[in-house]
């Protein structure tokens, strides 16, 4: 429920009650038609009025079924005001069907009057709210109904007058009463009935009496996402501005956006930290636009994929920055390399006194060519080596081949960072007086 419905949950009974209350004021003026015989007799009068006067409404319900089975066929000028009390009493036994009941069988009645007609649709929706997770009320049929009850209630609303005796004020707050629950139960019951585009078109009415409702942009951004086919970038953009609005239980809806964002992108996005990035930056850019600009985007799964098989443009597109090296990083950043090829520009070797896990550190270079390589003389990555102790015998100058994953990207100055490193150990120089190993074919990839 949104939180303006939540907020006018009490003063919408309020005033259903109180149209009730001034209904079963009306049946006092009964006893002023008790000549119309056409209406109806003394005899059922006095019936009616011996129910009116039970305190309990589990007795006051009692008393008018046995009135309705011996009466309502005869005496039909006395049905508004049996109806009136049956949509008192339901509620107040939680029997919200019932209520309901009473109140569609209220509205059956010719000549109400456009007030009365109002506050009968209100309570009707009021009840419904309160029981829509009966059988009774779930059913299509019910659902149904209800929204189109709700609806019908909203031009009801909308076709009435002030009343003389209410301030403008008073008048203006009771009619976004009445609107704010009529269109959450529209929204309730269609999305019960998977009708999204009504759900969406509920909530933007909603808020539009509150615009800074976080759980109706989160309801809409779920619509979204159940629409056929799905509208991912709207559903995420809406729950983006539910947390930006401080919705409840916003820690949870923040995991929830990520893991969202996470399987639309196939689960490619192996750094935590850029997938952190992608949410927080899509929270900003809501809190500041309810809509989803037409140019705001998230990479697919898809998108990463050929990323990731573009490896002629993964360091140049990771040097040139921009959208490309934006995609090429999020696509390739925690993944493992294999036989990447480099030279040495500088070696770092642990101090005497390390302890042993401490990690040998290679200051590398790599172009876009073996000739580039050659030429290179400013380290372009940085390698760590740990449980490899045989690369402290490698040399500035020296080719290598390494599997590693990447783990960081400075953009300027340009720097890779890798981790869990191992040298081919074909690449790494012999001991003095022994014959180094057979080198196999080089070459770059990934494991």
């Amino acid at each position: 429920m949104s939180r303006i419905a939540k907020s006018l949950h009490g003063v919408v009974m309020g005033v259903a009650l109180l149209g009730s209350a001034t209904m079963a004021l009306r049946a006092g003026g009964a006893q002023a038609q008790q000549g119309q015989a056409q209406a109806y007799s003394r005899e059922a009068y006095d019936a009616f009025n011996t129910c009116k006067a039970m305190t309990a409404p589990e007795q006051e319900i009692g008393c008018l079924d046995n009135w309705m089975t011996k009466y309502s066929k005869t005496d039909a000028g006395l049905l508004f005001y049996v109806y009136a009390d049956y949509f008192k009493d339901y509620p107040l036994v939680r029997d919200y069907p019932k209520a309901v009941e009473a109140c569609d069988k209220l509205l059956s009645l010719p000549n109400l009057d456009p007030l009365t007609q109002y506050q009968v649709l209100l309570g009707r929706a009021q009840n419904f709210m309160a029981g829509a997770k009966t059988r009774e009320l779930s059913t299509p049929q019910a659902l149904n109904a209800a929204r189109d009850s709700a609806r019908q209630a909203l031009k009801a609303l909308d076709a009435l007058k002030k009343p003389d005796a209410m301030s403008q004020d008073d008048w203006d707050k009771s009619k976004k009463s009445g609107t704010g629950i009529l269109w959450s139960v529209i929204a309730q019951a269609s999305n019960a009935l998977k009708d999204f585009p009504a759900v969406i078109e509920a909530y933007r009415a909603i808020l539009a009496l509150d615009p800074n409702d976080g759980a109706s942009y989160y309801a809409i951004g779920n619509a979204y996402l159940q629409m056929n086919p799905p509208q991912a970038l709207d559903g995420y953009w809406n729950i983006a501005r539910a947390i930006a609005l401080k919705v409840q239980g916003e820690a949870q809806v923040r995991i929830y956006l990520k893991n969202l964002v996470l399987k639309y992108q196939g689960g490619q996005v192996q750094c935590d930290n850029l997938l952190d990035e992608e949410v927080n930056q899509m929270i900003a850019l809501a809190a500041g636009s309810a809509d989803r600009p037409a140019s705001y985007t998230l990479p697919t799964g898809d998108d990463l994929t050929k990323a990731q098989q573009d490896t002629a443009n993964f360091i140049p597109y990771l040097r040139e920055g921009g959208d490309h090296g934006k995609l090429m990083w999020l696509a390739v950043c925690g993944l493992e390399y294999t036989d990447f090829v480099s030279k040495i520009i500088g070696v770092d070797l642990p101090p005497a006194d390390a302890p042993p896990d401490a990690p040998i550190v290679l200051h590398l270079f790599t172009g876009a060519t073996k000739d580039e390589t050659d030429a290179g003389t400013t380290a372009d990555m940085e390698l760590k080596i740990m449980g490899q102790p045989d690369a402290k015998r490698l040399q500035a100058g020296d080719e290598l081949r390494f599997t590693a994953t990447l783990m960081a990207y400075d953009a300027n100055p340009f720097m890779l960072h890798w981790d869990k490193g191992k040298v081919n150990p074909e690449d790494i120089p012999a001991e003095k007086g022994k014959t180094p190993p057979k080198k196999g074919r080089g070459g770059a990839g990934r494991k």
